[in-house]
């Protein structure tokens, strides 16, 4: 049992210790114990829920700019194929400096 787990059982438990008997003298029901209980433990799975939505965030922003990188090279390497004399190197020069900049990489210049 880890540290995150002992510290709500033992928020539960003080909980349900507690408030059984109100400062005033009302007793809670049982049921309303187990909503106190449920309510942690639903505040924790949210929290949970929450970790898993921001994971999944990330690996789809992983994945897409993997994929923009990849479609990047494919059109660089399209380019070349499609070379037939020297001077078409400026072309490859151009798809270049444009795929870089549609990455948004800051640069002053391409070379060959």
């Amino acid at each position: 049992m880890n540290r995150r787990t002992l510290s709500y059982l033992i928020a539960v438990i003080g909980l349900c210790a507690g408030s059984i008997m109100l400062p005033d003298g009302v007793f809670l029901a049982p049921p309303a114990i187990g909503d106190i209980a449920s309510g942690l433990l639903l505040g924790s799975s949210a929290i949970a829920l929450i970790w898993l939505i921001r994971q999944d965030a990330l690996a789809r922003h992983l994945l897409q700019r993997e994929y923009e990188l990849r479609e990047a090279e494919n059109t660089v390497r399209i380019q070349i194929v499609q070379m037939r004399n020297p001077q078409d190197l400026n072309n490859v020069l151009q798809e270049i400096r444009r795929v870089l900049q549609h990455l948004g990489i800051e640069h002053d210049s391409a070379s060959i």
